[in-house]
């Protein structure tokens, strides 16, 4: 359980570095097409590997609360608060739709 959730973390941070060189505009689209590219490998990966939900989901909110944090504690600046309910919610949608469609790809390689 406690090695699940440092390999997501690990996973997540090396996402966040890549993709933050891409979307820099505070916009809602770049947003969610951020945390798309962010949340749904790793959704898709617990989903793939059968991993459980709650691990994975628990792995995912502490990460985006840390990246909150961190910007906060670093003096930076959040322009939109109005985004911050629009981040967790689409992360949500975005990891829950990696892990099903993760899931239903391994059951259908098991058949095969």
């Amino acid at each position: 359980m406690l090695f699940s959730f440092w390999r997501y973390q690990i996973i997540l941070v090396l996402l966040f570095i890549f993709w933050s060189q891409f979307f820099i505009d505070e916009a809602l689209a770049n947003q969610l097409v951020f945390n798309f590219a962010v949340f749904y490998p790793v959704g898709f990966l617990g989903g793939y590997r059968k991993e459980n939900k709650i691990n994975l989901f628990g792995a995912v909110l502490i990460f985006n609360c840390l990246t909150y944090l961190l910007v906060l504690l670093t003096g930076g600046r959040i322009g939109d608060w109005l985004i911050v309910p629009i981040d967790f919610i689409s992360l949500a949608i975005f990891t829950a739709t990696g892990y099903f469609i993760g899931k239903d790809m391994s059951k259908t390689e098991e058949k095969t």
